[in-house]
Formats: C-alpha cells, structure tokens, sequence
C-alpha cells in the first residue's frame, strides 16, 4: 500500500486504526483455520505417523506465510509506510520510521 498524505494527526490515527480493524479478523481466521489445526497435526502424527506430521508442517508453514503477509500488508504506518509490529506501547503508538502518531492513547496502542 503506498503511504498517504494526512491532512491531520487524526487522520493518520483513524487511518492506521482502520487497517488494524481489518487485519485482526483476517489473522485470527489464520490461525484458527491453519496454524492450529497443523500444531495439532503435527502433534498427533509425532514420529510415528509421518503424513499426518507432513501435513501439520505444511499447514503451519501456510499459516507463517499467510500471517506475514498481512502483517506487511495492515501494519503499515500511513504516512511512511513503514512496519510497525505488534507490541505496547505507552502513552500512544508512534511510527518509528516518520514519528507520527498512531494511537489515541494506551488502549489501541497495541
């Protein structure tokens, strides 16, 4: 996605707060349909069933993929474009690579 140009702190914040709206659904999904059902494939098969193991690897390998891609494609500051991985922050989020603030304050500043 290429960076935008805000006309305010707020919108930047609305912005960013959107995206993070709509990649939260899309890597719960991601989770759920592939990363446990291939831990729990893996699990189950251990050494002994070696396609049920096989077919845990391969889910979860789609699983790792599918999550960084909408990890690089949502977590994007909007003014630079730059990653902005999951972790708290205090007061408020703010883009490491531009400086711009993400957050209205500590409780979506994840």
């Amino acid at each position: 996605m290429p960076a935008l140009e805000p006309e305010s702190d707020a919108d930047t914040i609305a912005e960013f707060q959107r995206r993070k709206r709509e990649f939260q659904p899309r890597w719960n999904r991601n989770f759920l349909i592939f990363a446990l059902p291939g831990f729990v494939l893996f699990a189950v098969g251990g050494p002994l069933e070696k396609p049920l193991s096989l077919a845990g690897m391969g889910l979860f390998l789609v699983a790792v993929v599918r999550g960084a891609c909408y990890i690089f494609r949502y977590r994007r500051c909007p003014v630079c474009a730059g990653l902005q991985l999951p972790a708290w922050h205090s007061p408020y989020r703010s883009c490491g690579g531009c400086g711009a603030r993400l957050s209205w304050g500590w409780k979506d500043s994840t």
